[in-house]
């Protein structure tokens, strides 16, 4: 649900009209963090409600500007403010050592960053656990085998039909696109 969310975020604010775009999705990730809040029956305090609702403000703000500094001005704070009411959301900084600009700079450059290599360690894992050593020979093979083939085949038939060539043409045409908006949006997901 969270990485659905995060790719209508993406796909919303930065390809699709991102002033409007931008407000829209941000109130969806709100209402989803929210949600997520009041089903784990966090006690929020003041502070980051208050942090909370002032981001949610500043981005109906950001839908009806359309200044460039005036907005990514706006962005920034937005950005700021969310990381803020989710770091003291889930963080106790009265009790820690850190404080309330440790962790919420932890929330905001630090944990976008800290399971990158998540995916890789739990391939390795799942390895181990199964008694697998190294990458799976089959299917290594069978991408060794098939890409020169297709290498070949593909541009003789783009080349001997023009409604094959409109296929591949209109097929790819949004692949970097949709590519970039999956990774865009886990990349929200994994901060």
């Amino acid at each position: 649900m969270t990485l659905i969310s995060s790719v209508f975020f993406i796909s919303l604010s930065l390809f699709g009209g991102f002033n409007l775009g931008f407000t829209l999705s941000f109130f969806a990730l709100f209402l989803l963090t929210v949600f997520y809040m009041v089903k784990s029956k966090l006690r929020i305090k003041a502070f980051p409600i208050f942090c909370g609702s002032a981001a949610l403000i500043l981005s109906a703000v950001f839908g009806i500007f359309n200044d460039s500094l005036i907005n990514t001005l706006l962005f920034f704070a937005v950005f700021a403010l969310y990381g803020v009411f989710v770091s003291l959301s889930y963080t106790d900084c009265e009790n820690s050592r850190h404080g309330i600009v440790y962790s919420v700079l932890n929330t905001l450059i630090v944990a976008p960053f800290a399971f990158l290599t998540e995916p890789s360690r739990s391939y390795r894992k799942y390895c181990a656990d199964n008694n697998k050593k190294g990458p799976n020979k089959q299917v290594l093979v069978g991408i060794a085998i098939s890409i020169p083939v297709l290498l070949v085949v593909i541009p003789l038939l783009i080349s001997s039909d023009a409604a094959f060539e409109n296929l591949m043409v209109s097929l790819f045409s949004g692949a970097g696109t949709l590519i970039a908006k999956i990774l865009l949006g886990g990349d929200i997901v994994i901060t």
